[in-house]
């Protein structure tokens, strides 16, 4: 019951202020990710500033340009048909090979910078750890992406996309972690 009302007031939300929802979800998730991710390495302390780091990137970047970003997709399909195959091909190419790319790259520069980390540091983690997540992206969200993008109502795909994130952001947390 409980469960419901949540839902419910989340679904009122989506609709009331859709991007702002999406944005704070982004938010709550990525930190709630940070955090599992700093549990797992068994950090001797909790990093506030990390977890803050992801909150802001959540909140200001992916909540927002994720939200923008499918209205923009959308507009590949025809309102009220399934997206031909070769729609759903093409907005599946975009999403992976233009956008991820460039989206895991300001992920990569704004939480480095946000954490604390100097222009210099941010480049030494963007060459050294860019091209595998970048990689693993490929690996872990183009099935994902494929369903989000393909079976998802709009409304929602910020949602999907920010439950798969959550896995998601353990793993950059871990890569993104100083080695102990």
């Amino acid at each position: 019951m409980a469960n419901n009302a949540l839902l419910q007031a989340y679904l009122g939300a989506l609709q009331r202020r859709p991007m702002l929802t999406k944005a704070v979800s982004a938010s709550v998730i990525a930190s709630l990710g940070n955090v599992l991710s700093q549990r797992i390495r068994n950090t001797p302390r909790v990093d506030y500033r990390s977890i803050a780091s992801y909150a802001i990137f959540g909140l200001c970047f992916n909540g927002p340009i994720t939200h923008k970003f499918y209205e923009i997709l959308e507009r590949f399909s025809t309102p009220g048909k399934p997206p031909s195959r070769s729609r759903q091909f093409i907005k599946l190419l975009g999403e992976r090979f233009i956008f991820a790319p460039l989206f895991t790259l300001l992920f990569f520069i704004v939480v480095s910078l946000l954490e604390g980390k100097t222009w210099e540091e941010t480049m030494h983690k963007v060459r050294t750890l860019y091209p595998g997540a970048v990689k693993m992206n490929l690996i872990v969200w183009t099935p994902a992406q494929f369903i989000n993008l393909n079976y998802i109502p709009l409304q929602y795909r910020v949602l999907f996309a920010n439950a798969v994130a959550f896995l998601w952001t353990i793993y950059l947390s871990k890569r993104m972690a100083p080695k102990h």
